[in-house]
């Protein structure tokens, strides 16, 4: 990559990234903390991660880079999204933040936030039973997001 007039390294992966983002209709502005922060340079690093939160927060749209799609890919975001229409329709934007951060339930709790609390457990409990019989509601389990080693779905 040309920065300044200067010929700079980047991983194969911002480089699919960009590739992959460009428009020849309009211009894209990408800020990419690998291009951004000099790596190099520890103070700096540490000064500009701390920036991060205010550049996405003030950003109009964030985009993360996984990789290129693969053929699951589709599926994977249609599951994601049929999940996020039963999350919403149990109830999940009903809950106040600490609903969400106390989420044990008494048995004799009849309250509505007590209700979505049992909807959205029975949900879980449901596909990661599929998952565990090989019916994969969710398709990112098979497909490449699932085997990154970074990638990490706690039980």
């Amino acid at each position: 990559m040309i920065v300044d007039g200067q010929s700079m390294q980047i991983t194969e992966s911002l480089a699919t990234a960009l590739a992959s983002l460009q428009s020849e209709s309009e211009d894209v502005v990408i800020w990419a903390d690998a291009v951004c922060i000099n790596q190099q340079d520890p103070f700096e690093k540490t000064e500009q991660v701390q920036l991060m939160r205010d550049i996405y927060k003030a950003a109009m749209r964030v985009i993360i880079w996984l990789g290129p799609s693969t053929p699951e890919t589709y599926c994977t975001i249609k599951e994601m999204e049929k999940l996020g229409d039963e999350l919403l329709k149990a109830g999940l934007w009903d809950l106040t933040s600490d609903d969400i951060l106390h989420w044990d339930v008494e048995d004799n709790d009849t309250s509505k936030a007590a209700a979505t609390k049992r909807t959205i457990t029975k949900l879980k409990a449901d596909h990661l039973a599929q998952a565990r019989n090989d019916r994969y509601p969710f398709w990112w389990i098979m497909s490449d997001l699932g085997k990154r080693r970074w990638f990490h779905v706690s039980t």
